[in-house]
């Protein structure tokens, strides 16, 4: 985990030299997401959601690469690495099909109608095996629905929990001492 840690560093810091004209982009960048609580916690245990910034990083860095070759081949592995995020972490589910639609639009000046198409497939057909496991197994969406912060709507006590445990990522004591309370987190 700490490896994809760093890993996530590096591609951070690469991606923002690549993509922002200062040069100090990239290490400012990835200086912010070092010091993050989601990364420092995610980057010190051993769990599927320290492969999330990783993976996503290297789908940018493929994708933007396609583009700036101007080879199908290289944005289509791109469209394959943002849809394969969906098996990284639960929550792209979700944010990879919105990852994608956002790649597409802003890069729809370099793109071909036929790039496009081929590459909301490759990722329609990655999702298939995830869409037939959520309609078949209840399960799949109850644990979602049961630690949901905002599954009773978003109330003045769903917001002060959210705020109460987004604060408390910033202790200390959670930061450097005792960490996650849950003890598989340790």
């Amino acid at each position: 985990a700490a490896l994809l840690g760093v890993a996530g560093l590096l591609l951070l810091w690469t991606l923002g030299n690549r993509l922002l004209p200062p040069r100090w982009a990239g290490a400012a960048a990835s200086g912010l997401m070092a010091v993050t609580p989601w990364h420092i916690h995610y980057s010190r245990i051993g769990w599927t959601p320290a492969t999330t910034i990783p993976v996503l990083l290297i789908a940018l860095h493929v994708w933007i690469a396609g583009i700036e070759r101007r080879s199908t081949r290289v944005i289509l592995l791109g469209a394959t690495v943002v849809g394969s995020t969906i098996y990284a972490y639960k929550a792209f589910d979700a944010l990879a099909p919105v990852w994608l639609l956002v790649l597409l639009f802003l890069y729809r000046r370099y793109l071909t109608r036929r790039q496009v198409g081929a590459a909301i497939l490759i990722c329609a057909l990655l999702f298939l095996p995830l869409v037939y496991t959520s309609l078949r197994d209840p399960l799949t969406h109850g644990r979602a629905r049961a630690i949901f912060t905002f599954a009773d709507g978003i109330n003045a006590r769903t917001l002060g929990v959210f705020a109460r445990n987004y604060l408390a990522h910033y202790s200390p004591g959670f930061l450097f001492v005792a960490g996650d309370p849950i003890v598989r987190h340790h």
